[in-house]
């Protein structure tokens, strides 16, 4: 997936419960910066997948490198 771009986020997200929890807060920017922008096709355990604006794929392996990469152990 690419990682170039950018998200916007609201200024309301300082109010959110999302926002209290760094790990939460951590977790759901993530997501933000993986999903789609736009609708298009991969390859993906050997099917051809279509994915819409908002989605991603990824695994409990791969979420955890992703997560925890370049943090202290």
């Amino acid at each position: 997936m690419e990682s170039q771009g950018w998200i916007k986020l609201h200024r309301k997200i300082t109010s959110s419960d999302i926002y209290k929890d760094p790990d939460l807060l951590r977790l759901w920017i993530y997501s933000l910066t993986k999903a789609s922008h736009k609708e298009r096709a991969l390859m993906w355990d050997g099917e051809n997948v279509t994915l819409k604006p908002g989605q991603f794929i990824t695994g409990r392996k791969s979420l955890t490198d992703d997560y925890n990469e370049e943090l202290a152990p």
